[in-house]
């Protein structure tokens, strides 16, 4: 039970989103890609299907299993894989009707983003 909850911590902490990105440089910050950003223990940052694969070894269960058999997949092909299911995942997985909207990339400009 201790390992379960162990791995559950870690992606309670997790939520410490803003700090783990302010431990980043600058030019670190400026090259990540408007994608899924994880930043790991030992202070990798792993982004697309790279972090996705990490996420998914950490959980129990079947999503365990699937994030180790990704491990099989080259990571050019798991890229591909999550840049497909990107374009299509607002028809996979209607967001709920009041959340916000995120900003366009031709508008960010216009907002005060910290």
């Amino acid at each position: 039970m201790r390992a379960k909850q162990a791995r559950s911590a870690a992606f309670i902490s997790s939520g410490l989103v803003v700090k783990a990105v302010a431990s980043l440089s600058e030019a670190q910050r400026r090259s990540l890609p408007d994608s899924l950003v994880l930043l790991t223990e030992d202070g990798k940052v792993l982004t697309r299907s790279r972090a996705v694969r990490h996420a998914l070894r950490r959980l129990e269960g079947a999503w365990g299993v699937l994030g180790r058999i990704g491990a099989i997949v080259p990571p050019v092909l798991g890229d591909w894989i999550y840049d497909g299911v990107a374009r299509v995942r607002h028809r996979l997985f209607a967001p709920p009707p009041d959340v916000c909207p995120l900003i366009p990339s031709h508008l960010r400009d216009r907002f005060l983003l910290d």
